[in-house]
């Protein structure tokens, strides 16, 4: 097995920041939710077809760092802390990053999946923001 490099917690945060200002939208199903009187429910996806783009692949903020040779449908059912879903990643994943990669997935599905018509993504840059704070990482990237 190969040691895999580190890269910063800032690296992490500019990659999911320029990947999802170019992409500009969730990388999310949605689904009618019978509990809630049916009511579309978003569930985030690492990786999935756009439906209005055949051929390009929308990804989420985990699905971003993954090494597409690894990644499989079979992810979609584990969380970002998963061993499989942190083989996927071609960077060490200690606790801080691990960390980190769960609360960029928190502001993509809250701010964009939550919110699949917010075309000028204010509620998104407003969550990763926060993250930003909390990270005490630059936040410039989130407005390109």
């Amino acid at each position: 097995m190969t040691d895999k490099p580190e890269i910063s917690l800032q690296e992490i945060f500019d990659r999911v920041a320029d990947h999802l200002n170019k992409q500009g939208k969730a990388s999310a199903i949605f689904k009618s939710n019978t509990e809630y009187e049916g009511d579309p429910q978003s569930y985030c996806q690492y990786r999935h077809p756009d439906p209005d783009q055949p051929g390009v692949i929308l990804m989420c903020a985990a699905g971003c760092l993954m090494d597409p040779a690894k990644y499989t449908p079979d992810m979609e059912d584990c969380g970002s802390n998963n061993p499989l879903i942190e083989d996927a990643f071609p960077f060490k994943v200690d606790l801080r990053r691990r960390e980190l990669i769960t609360e960029l997935q928190c502001a993509h599905d809250e701010g964009l999946a939550d919110a699949p018509d917010l075309a000028d993504l204010n509620l998104w840059r407003l969550r990763m923001g926060t993250v930003a704070d909390n990270f005490h990482l630059n936040p410039t990237r989130i407005h390109p």
